[in-house]
């Protein structure tokens, strides 16, 4: 019990260092769920009245997570007679975060070695500008809904964004670097109810496949870093949470956070905090992208929170300012006072929603070609032909 005590302390006191559940649970051997419970028994144990607590190690109870009251009772046992104690010890204080238990499952994933140097091709603008400096591609990807109409076996959707990746690798200009951007809705499902977690309507998916449709949304985005990272220095992911994979995504983010970490050329971003999520900017020399996934706020209101939230970033971005969001599933470009906005394709098959909305667009996968200093100079736009649903017995509503 002195062994347990000892180890709720402890970890209590990294904890006060600044240290994630994960990084607590590699110093001691123990899951995020468990450094959860070791905290919250310190947490209780300091607040306790010294004779409660001394009565409750007599009993044996050492661990006090979950325990919110209770009644210590002293009885005679030749009399019968007694009194009784009541203590109140109030809710677990600290709370484990999704992204906090995720890493816990991740933390032992072994990172990948050292990638090779990227290959060079050629230029935009004649020979001086082969090896493609001062510039950057951002890859758009957008609604992808992995998991939609889940049949087991049906690979299309993962060969055909692993051929337009390898199209856009062959056709873009040389860069730099490559920025990866997936605007949300990258999983159809959030878990395993079956349903958009703001509106609850029903979606076509399979309630037992949320698993198996991670792995390979998580088996896409790595080959599509590692295709990347064949003709770039330096390779930055964003994943922004959309209305059917509000948390869903995290675990995405996190896997290949796990995997790349320890590569110098590879950069998952994971938001500081849960409000950092919705927006973000980034920056590349006096152009800039603010990714979004457009469901929320329309576009003119969007440039207003940017230029109001991120004044320094905005006024840097004199070249090229672009609000990038997705959700619509089909192409549409807005010139706004001081930016252009963009929606982009998904290279899904249009369900029941997209139908009755009349939105057949052909899918396709887009990246940018940006310079420093000028702006965009190329598009590089990797097309396919729609894809056929695979016929399901099960309803399906909204995908907006």
């Amino acid at each position: 019990m002195q062994d347990l005590a000892k180890e709720q302390d402890l970890c209590l006191d990294w904890y006060r260092q600044g240290l994630s559940y994960a990084a607590i649970g590699t110093k001691v051997g123990l899951s995020p769920d468990q450094v959860y419970r070791r905290l919250n028994a310190a947490k209780k144990r300091e607040r306790l009245d010294p004779e409660i607590a001394a009565r409750l190690a007599a009993e044996g109870v050492q661990d006090l997570a979950g325990l919110h009251s209770g009644w210590l009772l002293n009885k005679d046992p030749a009399s019968g007679s007694g009194s009784s104690l009541y203590f109140y010890l109030g809710p677990d204080a600290e709370k484990i975060s999704f992204a906090d238990a995720i890493r816990g499952v991740l933390h032992e994933i072994p990172h990948l070695p050292a990638l090779p140097r990227p290959s060079r091709g050629r230029g935009l603008q004649g020979a001086a500008e082969t090896s493609g400096r001062d510039f950057a591609s951002w890859v758009m990807l957008a609604d992808l809904h992995v998991g939609a109409g889940y049949q087991a076996g049906d690979t299309r959707l993962e060969e055909e964004f692993n051929a337009r990746i390898d199209d856009l690798v062959a056709r873009m200009p040389p860069a730099e670097k490559a920025v990866l951007f997936e605007l949300g809705d990258l999983l159809d499902a959030n878990d395993h109810k079956g349903v958009t977690p703001g509106s609850g309507n029903p979606l076509d998916v399979r309630r037992d496949a949320l698993l198996q449709t991670t792995q390979t949304a998580i088996r896409m985005l790595r080959r599509a870093i590692l295709r990347l990272a064949e003709t770039h220095e330096q390779v930055e992911v964003h994943l922004i949470p959309g209305n059917h994979d509000t948390t869903s995504y995290l675990a995405v983010m996190l896997a290949l956070e796990a995997h790349f970490g320890a590569n110098p050329r590879v950069l998952i971003h994971v938001p500081a905090s849960e409000e950092a999520e919705d927006f973000r900017v980034i920056s590349w020399g006096e152009c800039a992208v603010f990714p979004h996934h457009g469901h929320t706020i329309k576009w003119p209101d969007l440039k207003d929170v940017w230029a109001d939230q991120f004044p320094d970033e905005w006024a840097q971005a004199r070249a090229f300012r672009l609000i990038a969001t997705a959700h619509f599933h089909h192409d549409r470009r807005r010139d706004l006072v001081g930016c252009v906005a963009e929606h982009y394709r998904t290279l899904q098959a249009p369900n029941k929603w997209a139908r009755n909305k009349g939105l057949f667009s052909r899918g396709a996968l887009t990246a940018l070609t940006v310079h420093k200093t000028r702006g965009e100079e190329h598009r590089t736009i990797s097309n396919l032909k729609i894809l056929t649903p695979v016929p399901t017995t099960s309803a399906v509503a909204d995908n907006s």
